[in-house]
């Protein structure tokens, strides 16, 4: 059932954190927008679900992608009232992803009670394709995901800025400081994935180059040095756990 799952994931990763924008996200908050937001999230995850599973069998793949895009429009439709109701961005978000995998899960239970053995092409690459699927979630889960969850665990410890802030300014700051964090995830990724943990370093002294001439206020300083440390602590667990995954597969 591994290797399913893994193709479920990789499905549910690819919609909800690569193919779905923050003008989406927006779009779907909005009441007036959110019919037309959510029917176009839903194609997006039947679409995902449905490229990842083709090689296992077409019609099939086609028929759980439209299931679980059902059922992932009702848990993002629960998700949107609870948010209203009770406003907290973090616990809702991950009571969405919980319900979700737990619908990947169930899907995944189903999918592996078919005789799909005649339909698996390994000759055409099956192994290979899971093998980079698991490689593509772990990059957008450290692109995407990573940036969410560092956001959120930093929020409370954002130092109050000394003189009115420039909208306009403090806002492309944080824009650029998104990129930089997602770029520096994937990179360390990689770079670990290879196991150069040497060259850790080399990001380390690269972010701390650019930042030097604002590291000399404390409050700052102590701001960048958590933020730094929660990136880098996201990227080593996605490592640790690529390497469990492929060791889960092959002895599946």
């Amino acid at each position: 059932m591994i290797p399913v799952l893994t193709l479920l994931i990789a499905g549910h990763v690819l919609a909800d954190f690569v193919l779905q924008s923050d003008a989406l996200v927006a779009a779907k908050q909005n009441p007036q927008t959110r019919g037309a937001a959510l029917r176009r999230h839903f194609l997006q995850v039947a679409g995902a679900h449905a490229l990842f599973l083709v090689l296992i069998h077409p019609v099939l793949a086609i028929l759980v992608g439209l299931g679980i895009g059902g059922v992932h429009l009702v848990i993002d439709r629960w998700k949107l009232r609870q948010e209203q109701a009770y406003p907290a961005p973090l616990r809702w978000f991950l009571w969405d992803q919980a319900l979700h995998g737990f619908s990947l899960l169930l899907a995944g239970v189903w999918i592996a009670e078919f005789p799909l053995q005649d339909w698996m092409l390994l000759e055409w690459g099956l192994a290979q394709w899971i093998v980079l699927s698991i490689g593509f979630t772990m990059l957008a889960l450290n692109a995407r995901l990573g940036g969410f969850l560092v956001a959120e665990f930093l929020r409370r410890y954002k130092p109050q800025p000394s003189e009115p802030a420039q909208t306009d300014a403090e806002g492309e700051l944080l824009r650029t400081g998104r990129v930089i964090g997602m770029l520096e995830r994937v990179l360390l990724f990689l770079i670990l994935v290879q196991g150069e943990w040497a060259a850790v370093g080399f990001v380390i002294a690269a972010k701390s180059v650019v930042r030097f001439p604002e590291l000399n206020k404390r409050d700052f300083a102590e701001y960048y040095l958590l933020g730094t440390l929660a990136s880098f602590l996201f990227a080593i667990l996605s490592v640790l756990l690529y390497e469990q995954w492929l060791r889960w597969l092959t002895h599946a």
